[in-house]
């Protein structure tokens, strides 16, 4: 798992799962989904 990630840019549903299970931390989520879509902690 690597450590972090400075900046990131979410476009698909898939991509967030990839992103809570290979990153401890992401200091800059940027997302053109729908609000619908729940962010998990």
């Amino acid at each position: 798992q690597d450590e972090y990630i400075k900046d990131v840019m979410i476009t698909e549903p898939n991509e967030l799962f990839e992103l809570k299970t290979r990153f401890r931390r992401a200091y800059q989520i940027r997302t053109c989904l729908s609000i619908d879509t729940k962010l998990t902690s």
